[in-house]
C-alpha cells in the first residue's frame, strides 16, 4: 500500500479506492474529523490483509460498529482498528485468536462481577485492592472479620468472580469445554481449590459445584489455579470462586486473614493459555477497555514459539537467558509503541508470555532493550535506559526467585556526578560476580566524558555506588568464559563513527574484580568491583583491528574463550553521513577475527546479504558464536529471501553452512540471532523476524520474535 494521507472526514476522502470497511474501521480509530494519519504508521501485517483478506475487514468494520457507543472504550489502545489489527496478524501468520470470555478482568475502572463468600460461620468483606493482583494489575481482596468453620466437604470461603445474576460476566455455551483459571494469594498458609457453579437462564445452579484439586500454598504467595469443565446441559453461564479446600493444609478463614484474586480467564478448548488482557501486544478489547471479555493472537505454527509485537535490533546486547528444569527461556525486547519488556518462552508448554518492565511516551526505539539476570538464588533484577532521553537509569527488582511477576516498581537511579557530568545514558548490561550479591551494572553515557560507565551494588540492586567510566569508547560486549569465572570484553567505536573505527579487548577475573590484558597478561586496573576505579585506555586493550572509512565493521560476539571475535566487515562510504547507493549495498560479509597466539587471523564466512532498515546505520541480520568458537548462527539475505543458519568450522580454519534453520516469509526479514548466554547451549535458537523497518528512522519498526528447537 502506498504511502498516503487518509482523511477521517468523508468530505476530505484522500483516498477512493480504500474498501468502505477499512476506511470505517481507520475513522472510528484514529483520530476526530479531520485529523490525519499516514498509513506508513500501520504495520504491514496490517497494511497486506486488510487489503487482501474482505473476511478480515468485514470483522473489524463490525467490531468498530458494535463497540462504537462504548463511551470508556479507548479506540487508541484497545478499539476497532486493533481488532482488525490484530486479526489481520492470526490471519497472516496462521496463529491462534484466543478469547477470554471474562469481563473486567483487570478492576481498574469497578469491582463489578467480584463478589466473597465468607464460609460457614464467618463474616467477611470484599472490595478492589490497587495493584495486588498478579503482575501489579487491581486485584479483589476479602478480608474476614469473623472467622470461619473448617472447610467442608463442598467447601464455601473465599473470592469469586461471575455473578448468578449476570449472564455477561461469565457466559458459556451447554456442551461446549473450557478451561478456567484465577491467580490467588491467601495470607495465610492454605489449601485452595477453583470452584465452579453453573447456572440457568433462570439464574439457578445447575448440578453440583466442580472442584478443582486442592493446592497446598504458603502465605503470600501467588498460584494460579485452573480447572478443564465441560458446561452441563441447561447452563448459560457460570461462577468460579478461589475457597480454602478440605484435605490436608485447608484450615479456617481466620479474623484478619485476606484472600486476593485476580485475572480471571475463560477459554474455549482444554488449553491452558498464559494470561492475557486486551492491553497487551496482539491482544484487543472485544468492547470497552478493561470491561469487556478480551483476544489475543498466539503464534507459531511454523515449529517455533513466538511472541508478537516485539524487536530487539544489533545495537544492543540481548541477554537471552534459560533455566533449563524449568524449560524457561527468557528475551528481552521492545514493542513498536515502546514498551520495554521480556518474553518468557515456555519450551514445555510451547507457549510464550510477555512480561512489560516500562512504557514512556515516545518511548518507541530500538536501541531500548532490558538488561536482566535470573539466577537460581535470587530473586530476577532489570535495569533499562531511553536512549539518550534521561539521565538517569532505571531499576526494578523481584521478590521470588526465576519469576519476573514478582518485579516490583521502577526506582530511579541517577548516575551523574560531579566527577562524571552524565547528561544522557543509553542501553544497559548487568553482570553478577559470582555467588555474591555484587552486580555491575553498565551503560553507555554522554557528557564531558562519553564512554561506558559501571555502577556497582553490593546488595543485589538496592543500594547503588557513584560510577565510574570503565572505558571512552562507544560500544561494548562482552561474554562469559565456560566456567563463568571470567568476562570476555570486547569494546568499539560508535558503529557510525567517521573517522578510524577501533576494536579493542580486555578480561575482567570476576572472582578478584582483575582487569587484564588478555595477551600480555599485564594489569590493566585492579578491580573492576571498586567504584574508583579509572578509565582504562584505549592504548594498553588488546587490539583487534582498527579500519577507515569506506571501510567499517558490526561488533557481534566474542567466543566463550576471548580469542575470537564475530564481526561484520563492509565498504559504504554511507556510513553515518545518510542513505548509501547501490553499489553500497551488500558489501558485508560475516567475518571471524582468531587470536592464534600471535597474531590476528581474519576467517571468512558468507555475505550478509543486503542491509535493511535504518541505513544511517547500515542494518544487518546479526550473528552469534554457538557453544565455542567453532559454531556460529547467522541470518543473511540471498535473493530477497531471509535464513537463520548454522556454520561451523573445520580443522583447517574452512567455514560452512551446515544447517538452514529457519526461511522467513517473503517480505520479512531476520533479525540478531541469539542463544542463551549462560548455557551456551545450541539446542535452541531465538531471533526476530521484522515485518516493517524504516530506512530513515530507528523509531519505526514492527516485529516478531521467535524461539526455535533444533532437532
Amino acid at each position: 500500500m502506498a504511502k498516503k494521507l487518509i482523511s477521517f472526514d468523508d468530505s476530505k476522502t484522500g483516498d477512493a479506492a480504500l474498501p468502505e470497511p477499512v476506511k470505517e474501521v481507520l475513522r472510528a480509530t484514529y483520530a476526530p474529523a479531520g485529523d490525519y494519519a499516514e498509513t506508513s504508521a500501520i504495520a504491514p501485517a496490517v497494511e497486506s490483509a486488510l487489503a487482501n483478506n474482505q473476511t478480515v475487514v468485514d470483522a473489524a468494520a463490525t467490531a468498530a460498529e458494535s463497540a462504537a457507543g462504548t463511551a470508556v472504550n479507548n479506540a487508541a489502545s484497545s478499539g476497532q482498528f486493533k481488532a482488525g489489527y490484530v486479526a489481520a496478524i492470526s490471519a497472516a501468520q496462521r496463529a491462534t485468536l484466543v478469547e477470554n470470555l471474562a469481563q473486567n478482568v483487570t478492576l481498574s475502572i469497578n469491582a463489578n462481577g467480584y463478589s466473597s463468600n465468607a464460609g460457614t460461620g464467618g463474616a467477611a468483606t470484599g472490595a478492589k485492592a490497587s495493584g495486588a493482583g498478579h503482575g501489579g494489575v487491581d486485584g479483589y481482596r476479602v478480608t474476614w472479620t469473623t472467622a470461619s468453620a473448617a472447610p467442608e466437604t463442598s467447601p464455601q470461603g473465599g473470592a469469586q468472580y461471575g455473578r448468578n445474576t449476570v449472564t455477561s460476566d461469565a457466559a458459556v455455551t451447554a456442551g461446549v469445554t473450557y478451561t478456567l483459571s484465577m491467580w490467588a494469594k491467601s495470607s495465610i498458609d492454605q489449601r485452595l481449590a477453583l470452584r465452579v457453579v453453573f447456572y440457568d437462564a433462570a439464574n439457578a445452579a445447575v448440578g453440583s459445584p466442580v472442584y478443582s484439586t486442592g493446592r497446598i500454598v504458603p502465605a503470600n504467595t501467588e498460584v494460579r489455579l485452573y480447572n478443564t469443565v465441560t458446561v452441563p446441559a441447561g447452563a448459560t453461564h457460570l461462577g468460579m470462586r478461589v475457597v480454602h479446600a478440605n484435605g490436608v493444609g485447608g484450615v479456617a478463614w481466620p479474623v484478619g486473614a485476606t484472600l486476593t484474586v485476580s485475572l480471571p480467564q475463560i477459554t474455549q478448548g482444554s488449553t491452558l493459555w498464559p494470561e492475557f488482557t486486551g492491553s497487551e501486544p496482539d491482544a484487543y478489547w472485544v468492547g470497552g477497555k478493561d470491561i469487556s471479555s478480551s483476544r489475543k493472537a498466539f503464534t507459531g505454527a511454523d515449529g517455533t514459539i513466538t511472541q508478537g509485537d516485539v524487536i530487539n535490533s544489533w545495537w544492543c546486547l540481548p541477554r537471552t537467558l534459560e533455566d533449563t528444569t524449568r524449560g524457561k527461556f527468557w528475551q528481552g525486547g521492545i514493542t513498536r509503541k515502546g514498551t520495554q519488556g521480556i518474553t518468557e518462552f515456555d519450551t514445555l508448554t510451547g507457549m510464550a508470555k510477555w512480561h512489560p518492565i516500562a512504557g514512556r511516551d515516545g518511548g518507541q526505539d530500538d536501541h531500548n532493550v532490558p538488561a536482566f539476570l535470573i539466577e537460581s538464588d535470587k530473586p530476577p533484577l532489570v535495569a533499562y535506559s531511553w536512549h539518550n532521553r534521561t539521565e538517569t537509569m532505571a531499576i526494578r527488582r523481584g521478590t521470588v526467585t526465576g519469576e519476573l511477576s514478582s518485579l516490583g516498581p521502577e526506582e530511579i537511579l541517577t548516575v551523574t556526578s560531579e566527577a562524571y557530568p552524565i547528561t544522557q545514558t543509553s542501553y544497559a548490561q548487568l553482570l553478577r560476580r559470582p555467588g555474591t550479591d555484587t552486580v555491575a551494572l553498565m551503560y553507555r553515557a554522554q557528557g564531558t566524558f562519553a564512554g561506558w560507565y559501571t555502577s556497582i551494588s553490593t546488595d543485589w540492586g538496592v543500594t547503588w555506588q557513584a560510577p565510574y567510566r570503565l572505558t571512552a569508547l562507544g560500544y561494548q560486549h562482552f561474554t562469559l568464559s565456560a566456567d563463568g569465572t571470567v568476562a570476555h570484553f570486547v569494546a568499539a567505536d560508535h558503529p557510525t563513527n567517521t573517522a578510524t573505527l577501533r576494536t579493542r579487548r580486555f578480561d575482567v577475573t570476576l572472582t578478584t574484580g582483575a582487569i587484564t590484558n588478555p595477551v600480555t597478561g599485564a594489569t590493566l586496573k585492579p578491580n573492576f568491583w571498586d567504584p574508583a576505579t579509572t578509565t582504562i585506555a584505549e592504548s594498553i586493550m588488546h587490539a583487534v583491528n582498527d579500519l577507515t572509512k569506506p571501510s567499517a565493521t558490526r561488533l557481534f560476539d566474542v567466543s566463550p574463550d576471548g580469542t575470537r571475535i564475530l564481526q561484520m566487515k563492509f565498504q559504504t562510504s554511507a556510513v553515518g553521513s545518510g542513505t548509501p547507493s547501490e553499489s553500497d549495498l551488500s558489501t558485508g560479509v560475516y567475518v571471524v577475527n582468531r587470536w592464534d597466539g600471535a597474531a590476528w587471523v581474519e576467517e571468512t564466512l558468507c555475505s550478509a546479504g543486503r542491509p535493511f532498515g535504518y541505513y544511517f546505520a547500515f542494518y544487518t541480520a546479526g550473528a552469534v558464536f554457538g557453544v565455542d568458537g567453532s559454531t556460529v548462527f547467522l541470518g543473511r539475505e540471498i535473493g530477497g529471501l531471509w535464513t537463520v543458519e548454522r556454520w561451523t568450522r573445520d580443522g583447517s580454519g574452512v567455514w560452512s553452512q551446515t544447517d538452514v534453520l529457519h526461511r522467513a516469509p517473503a517480505g520479512r526479514s531476520i533479525g540478531r540471532p541469539q542463544i542463551p548466554v549462560n548455557t551456551r547451549s545450541e539446542s535452541r535458537v531465538t531471533f526476530g523476524e521484522y515485518t516493517t523497518y524504516a530506512t530513515d528512522s530507528f523509531e519505526n519498526y514492527y516485529g516478531i520474535q521467535k524461539l526455535l528447537t533444533r532437532p
